[in-house]
């Protein structure tokens, strides 16, 4: 018998797809910006957003983990914003 009661969901993963060739350009402008000041670290600074990750090598994406209570619209509006203002390009959101 099993002692485990219940599971829940208390986040969710997202990959964000964005334009071409754009995880490059901001890897790029993350090797020259001040530490901390990576676009990895500003997302990670909104509240309940973690795990942000890209490195180009699975593709053009960022992963981003949202705690369900702050997968909001205004939680997405941050993270695109700070998207586009780090590159000329970004996404579409």
């Amino acid at each position: 018998m099993t002692k485990i009661q219940t599971r829940e969901v208390v986040s969710t993963r997202y990959a964000i797809l964005l334009k071409n060739k754009v995880i490059l350009d901001i890897i790029r402008k993350d090797s020259n910006v001040e530490k901390g000041q990576e676009l990895w670290e500003t997302i990670g600074e909104i509240q309940g957003v973690r795990g942000d990750d890209y490195d180009g090598a699975f593709g053009n994406y960022i992963y981003v983990e949202i705690d369900i209570e702050y997968d909001t619209k205004d939680t997405w509006k941050l993270i695109y914003n700070l998207i586009n203002q780090y590159t000329s390009t970004g996404v579409n959101g």
